[in-house]
């Protein structure tokens, strides 16, 4: 996007479903008018993709405001718009640079992660480097970049597995139906992340993953520390979710 800052929750899965029917997506989204501010224009004919903010209004000082707020003159604030990526585009610098980097892939993982999505008709997408990792339910559909755009293969082992966990939601009954930074939302991410890290552990991967995996889940359980339990249940569902993994495939652990 034009201010450098990246899409999230439902504005990152309707984005990427867009990219997905573009010829050499940027995955760089701008406004008709950020456009023009760009010195450039869309290309005639071009069709936008909707994104939506959601914030909260100060009605008497008419600004934007914080949103746990409980002042009576703070209302929510759902607007939408329209952008298009910058190969819909004409004049406008691309400004991201994807350099594509080879690594050795690890192909124990990769024949458990492709064994496991043929037995479960899961839909893997490996391989546009402005691919953000999601787990798409409704089409049971993972999409990640291609390892070649990761500095380090550990990074999209660590990013796979999440995706990975994801899928398995509906098959351990686990309820994800929730807003982006509510609680059940909330909880299904601790589960995709400590679900990873586990699966970092078993194949060997490196530290700083698993230290990542750590702050993440952290920064997640901030949701939910109304219940003190969440990260005892987050790990359990985890630790369900990767033995369903590897039971469906046959995999027998070395460490979990």
């Amino acid at each position: 996007r034009a201010s450098a800052k990246k899409y999230r929750g439902v504005n990152r899965l309707l984005l990427n479903r867009v990219a997905d029917t573009l010829t050499n997506p940027t995955q760089e989204w701008v406004t008709f008018k950020q456009a023009q501010k760009l010195k450039g224009t869309v290309r005639k004919g071009e069709h936008g993709a909707p994104v939506i903010f959601y914030s909260f209004w100060d009605k008497v000082r008419k600004c934007y405001a914080d949103d746990d707020s409980k002042d009576d003159d703070i209302i929510p604030l759902l607007k939408s718009s329209t952008v298009f990526d910058l190969c819909q585009c004409e004049g406008i610098e691309i400004s991201r640079e994807y350099k594509s980097i080879e690594h050795t892939p690890l192909t124990e993982i990769d024949t458990l992660v492709e064994n496991f999505a043929k037995a479960t008709n899961l839909i893997l997408e490996i391989g546009k480097p402005a691919d953000s990792g999601f787990y798409m339910p409704s089409e049971h559909r993972v999409r990640v970049a291609g390892i070649q755009y990761h500095k380090i293969p550990d990074k999209y082992y660590s990013t796979l597995f999440h995706e990975l966990i994801h899928s398995t939601a509906k098959a351990m009954n686990r309820d994800t139906k929730g807003d982006f930074g509510g609680e059940k939302y909330s909880e299904e991410e601790v589960v995709a992340e400590c679900g990873a890290m586990l699966l970092c552990m078993e194949f060997g991967l490196s530290k700083t993953v698993r230290d990542n995996s750590c702050s993440y889940v952290k920064g997640w359980g901030e949701h939910l520390s109304a219940n003190k339990d969440w990260l005892f249940r987050g790990m359990s569902k985890a630790e369900k979710a990767v033995e369903y993994i590897f039971t469906t495939v046959g995999y027998e652990p070395k460490v979990i």
